[in-house]
């Protein structure tokens, strides 16, 4: 993910998906500073991405706004609590970003078919590849 706008988009998402239950736990905002290090965000740009919204800066790549997909997921997961807000909220970040709706429930009904919750990459993939057109 080389755009700049894109990684803060990101990181807005995942910071939203953690508030939606109005409790962001430790391990969450442990997953969010970790992420933002390895996307090579500031502090500065933490704060930023935490006080704004960035509607459409998503990536343009199927297999890109996937992999966003997924680390929602992750997060979401992380603390080993679903909330139904947060199935919601990932639900529309998923159309947002122009998801097939078909793969994103079925992504979310496997999930539970797995260790801590966490869907394999290549899983993850099949499932979405099953709906291209």
């Amino acid at each position: 993910m080389d755009n700049k706008a894109e990684r803060l988009q990101l990181l807005s998402d995942l910071i939203d998906l953690a508030r939606v239950d109005d409790d962001v736990k430790g391990i969450e905002e442990d997953f969010l500073t970790t992420l933002a290090k390895r996307l090579e965000l500031t502090p500065e740009d933490y704060v930023q991405a935490a006080k704004s919204k960035r509607p459409g800066n998503y990536p343009d790549g199927e297999v890109e706004r996937i992999i966003q997909f997924h680390r929602l997921v992750l997060l979401m997961n992380v603390d080993a609590e679903t909330s139904g807000e947060e199935l919601v909220f990932l639900k529309q970040v998923a159309l947002r970003m122009g998801l097939n709706p078909m793969s994103v429930q079925k992504v979310l009904r496997v999930m539970h078919e797995y260790p801590n919750k966490v869907v394999p990459p290549q899983v993850l993939l099949s499932i979405f590849k099953e709906n291209f057109n």
